[in-house]
């Protein structure tokens, strides 16, 4: 599973410093801050999930130590973590108050018998430009399902439909979902809220035609 969590960013003032706010181009979850809160927030959309589970959450710098405890509390045990180096238009920055943030981290998660790669093809980071507000690359979709073809996938606030996955969140895609996989993964009721083929990300590795992706997810649960 995959989940870009609806983070709530502080501001300095909700009523003139929201400009460039997440809010401003999706509903965050203003009303779940501490990890007890979030993980009753996402608990409906999460039942989907089986015992033996992967977990790929997305987050930020500042949210990074609540994310790690989100996600000891939702059940997994956090194990590694991969980060995205944003590329953007000329000098461009993100924004922040430490640093500018150039970065976006996934955080991995185990639960149940899930067990890692044979082999680790890919490096702990990738470099891929930065699309709309929020908007993810495709390059962790790609490592998931070379490493793991045939397991029913989920995206948690998705952007857009993709073979083999189902998806959930206010801006996905629901009516292009496969059947075979929306049948068997159950999703939650559409929610209130939520959330670009990127460069290769094998590095230049000769993958062995074993490991590549020869055939669509089955219809086992998630």
């Amino acid at each position: 599973a995959i989940e870009d969590f609806e983070w709530d960013h502080e501001a300095w003032s909700r009523e003139t410093g929201t400009e460039r706010h997440p809010s401003m181009h999706y509903e965050t979850a203003e009303d779940a801050h501490t990890p007890e809160e979030i993980v009753a927030r996402c608990a409906e959309r999460f039942a989907c999930l089986a015992d033996d589970c992967i977990l790929f959450k997305w987050t930020t710098g500042p949210h990074l130590a609540i994310a790690i405890k989100v996600m000891e509390l939702q059940g997994f045990r956090y194990v590694t973590n991969l980060v995205w180096n944003k590329q953007r238009s000329g000098n461009a920055r993100g924004p922040g108050y430490w640093f500018t943030g150039e970065h976006e981290i996934v955080l991995v998660g185990v639960r149940g018998k899930a067990v890692p790669p044979a082999t680790a093809h890919f490096r702990s980071s990738f470099s891929a430009p930065v699309g709309a507000h929020s908007e993810k690359p495709d390059n962790l979709h790609e490592i998931i399902e070379l490493h793991w073809p045939n397991t029913p996938k989920v995206e948690f606030n998705a952007r857009r439909a993709r073979p083999g996955w189902a998806v959930w969140g206010n801006q996905a895609p629901a009516a292009q979902v496969q059947p075979i996989v929306a049948e068997t993964l159950p999703l939650p009721p559409k929610p209130p809220a939520s959330r670009p083929r990127a460069e290769a990300l094998a590095d230049g590795l000769d993958i062995p035609a074993f490991l590549r992706r020869t055939a669509q997810p089955s219809g086992l649960k998630a």
